[in-house]
């Protein structure tokens, strides 16, 4: 199993440096929603990619 740290030590071993979060299942669920990213997706009605939204 890898070494875990806390958020402080990778906040130092990261300094200057670009960072990126991810966060675990559920945290999203808020703030996000497949309706919204279809909505934003700017596909045309007839695209058949849409029709991957139907079992999500």
């Amino acid at each position: 199993m890898p070494d875990l740290i806390d958020f402080e030590e990778a906040l130092k071993r990261t300094d200057g440096e670009d960072r990126a979060l991810l966060i675990g299942n559920g945290f999203s669920a808020e703030y996000f929603s497949y309706r919204n990213l279809l909505d934003k997706s700017g596909l045309g009605f007839r695209d058949p990619i849409r029709d991957l939204f139907r079992y999500i």
